[in-house]
């Protein structure tokens, strides 16, 4: 649902990633998970990526939460 080489941006806009062709994130100086660039970025022990980074579509920015819902309630139907 996201592209290789697609931006996120943080929820408080300081920061951003690059979506890598292996579903990971490359941001300044780290490379690894959501969860992980999130927490780097943030000098934090942990971050919830699926809360804490955003895609932008048709000019607005997008919770990357919002994707993981709509797998969810496909494989649901399933």
């Amino acid at each position: 649902m996201l592209r290789p080489g697609e931006e996120l941006w943080s929820m408080n806009g300081r920061h951003k990633a690059k979506v890598r062709a292996d579903g990971t994130l490359i941001g300044d100086d780290i490379k690894g998970s959501i969860h992980q660039v999130g927490a780097h970025l943030e000098g934090a022990p942990s971050c919830n990526g699926w809360t804490y980074w955003q895609f932008k579509r048709d000019g607005q920015k997008v919770p990357i939460d919002l994707l993981r819902q709509q797998i969810r309630s496909e494989m649901a139907k399933h």
